[in-house]
């Protein structure tokens, strides 16, 4: 049995307390839960205030994504478990991944989304939307998506920023951006290598930094 498998067995045994809405009530202690949440079964190793944090954050970005999705909506969503960690460290440990935090694996049955926070803990809802955009992008008919729309858009809409009743969607990350055209870029991607990538498994960490900025 490996790892993941352990970790989600063990999960399944700890049920976590549910209200009516889908959120988190109550839970006894525990490491890792499972619970039923957005219509999705999560497992986690958040604390219960926090994950209704994220939970509440991706419904409301749901809504804020939408009029940018192409083509038009399933009818039926394909079923989806979420695995949440609390820390990158965890999720490294199970998965080996040093370069990313997160990713979707699609299914016509049930797709599961794995996020986690980036290096350092950081920006787990950053993660969590991005990924869950690639879900809803799953979600859509009548369009076939290239690699570099399908990772620019969710790059775009996970960086939402929402102040009250102000959102603001599309603003661009000067740094990254500026970062493409440094005298100190070696191995400089043009847009061509980045229209035309449809794997970027074997892409070095640097490349792959500069296609999800080209992209965005």
């Amino acid at each position: 049995m490996s790892h993941q498998d352990s970790l989600l067995t063990w999960a399944a045994l700890s049920v976590c307390l549910l209200g009516t809405s889908g959120t988190l009530q109550a839970s006894e202690p525990s490491d890792w839960c499972a619970v039923d949440a957005m219509g999705f079964e999560v497992v986690t190793d958040l604390p219960a205030d926090e994950l209704n944090e994220l939970l509440r954050d991706l419904i409301r970005f749901e809504q804020f994504a939408q009029p940018y999705l192409p083509g038009t909506a399933t009818q039926a969503q394909v079923p989806m478990n979420m695995l949440i960690f609390s820390s990158h460290q965890s999720f490294q440990r199970y998965f080996g991944a040093r370069r990313f935090a997160g990713f979707m694996q699609p299914s016509l049955t049930t797709s599961t989304l794995v996020i986690a926070p980036h290096r350092g803990d950081r920006a787990l809802q950053e993660t969590a939307r991005h990924e869950y955009a690639h879900y809803l992008l799953r979600n859509r008919m009548d369009v076939s998506l290239p690699v570099w729309f399908d990772e620019g858009l969710a790059s775009l809409l996970s960086n939402i920023e929402v102040e009250g009743d102000s959102v603001t969607i599309g603003t661009l990350p000067l740094q990254r951006m500026q970062s493409l055209f440094a005298k100190n870029n070696t191995w400089p991607l043009d847009v061509k290598q980045v229209l035309n990538a449809d794997d970027l498994t074997e892409w070095s960490p640097n490349r792959t930094g500069q296609f999800y900025a080209y992209a965005w």
